[in-house]
């Protein structure tokens, strides 16, 4: 599990953190999975963790409302989720709901956000 944990820091997104920061990261961190048809999060707006989704197919999309969807991305590769929320400061009003059975890992935005 822990090798999990280091492979994720070891993306380019964290090269500029230090050893600390790293470790930081990494004792907030938690490893979790999803069945098919459920939602990580229905608003990235309103999200409090960024995902690293490291096995199965997430499908992320806009609810464009009275239940109509807009779906922009089908994804099956390792990914990082919610980052558009950090940048943006208050996200897009995307969701992410699984299409198969999903494992991921979370960090707090707050902290990741911090460093």
């Amino acid at each position: 599990m822990q090798n999990q944990y280091k492979k994720i820091t070891e993306h380019p997104l964290f090269n500029h953190l230090t050893v600390v920061e790293k470790k930081l990261l990494l004792d907030d961190m938690s490893h979790e999975s999803a069945l098919p048809k459920e939602f990580l999060y229905k608003d990235d707006c309103r999200i409090k963790h960024i995902y690293f989704i490291s096995k199965g197919t997430i499908i992320l999309g806009k609810n464009l409302g009275r239940s109509n969807e807009f779906t922009h991305q089908l994804t099956m590769k390792p990914l990082f989720l919610g980052i558009e929320s950090l940048i943006l400061m208050n996200g897009n009003h995307q969701f992410a709901k699984t299409a198969t059975k999903v494992s991921y890992s979370k960090i707090s935005k707050e902290l990741f956000y911090k460093i």
